[in-house]
């Protein structure tokens, strides 16, 4: 049976980047949409559409310690009869934190020549091939997502091999 993934990601940067490793062939192919997991709830409409056994994969960042609200999430969309699974990936402190770990970069900046994080994310939208920059930059696959988040976020499940192609 093949396995259906939807992605949750936090913003438009994280959007880009998993769709690119989407197209690389380095994690499984899926549907990618924004939502802060950390901060909005999941509702009955957000779940209708997905197909019958589908994995949600939650990406998050970390740096926000409030985790009231990803705990609801996690237990309101195991309840849906329609999703088979739903998988927490971290991104220890964030995004940014975690392409610098995985790519041979010293700042989030090198990425794509960028003066400050701020214009890093002005950036990005307008690359054509951001495969392309990950793969000029280094970028390994295996050092993404494995960092352990703090204490607060030690009772959930990260499973970043879910994913992994």
């Amino acid at each position: 049976m093949d396995k259906y993934f939807q992605y949750y990601v936090e913003g438009k940067t994280d959007f880009i980047i998993v769709k690119a490793l989407i197209r690389l062939g380095l994690i499984n192919a899926g549907k990618v949409d924004e939502f802060k997991v950390l901060e909005n709830m999941f509702k009955t409409v957000h779940t209708r559409t997905l197909k019958r056994g589908i994995i949600v994969v939650l990406i998050f960042d970390t740096d926000v310690k409030i985790i009231d609200k990803l705990k609801e999430n996690i237990d309101f969309l195991n309840k849906q009869s329609n999703i088979k699974e739903v998988v927490c990936v971290a991104q220890v402190e964030n995004l940014e934190d975690e392409l610098v770990r995985s790519c041979n970069i010293k700042k989030i900046e090198d990425l794509c020549g960028a003066k400050s994080t701020g214009e890093f994310k002005k950036i990005l939208p307008k690359i054509s091939d951001v495969g392309k920059i990950l793969k000029q930059n280094e970028f390994d696959i295996n050092k993404m997502w494995i960092k352990q988040p703090s204490e607060e976020f030690a009772k959930f499940d990260f499973k970043r091999e879910k994913i992994l192609k």
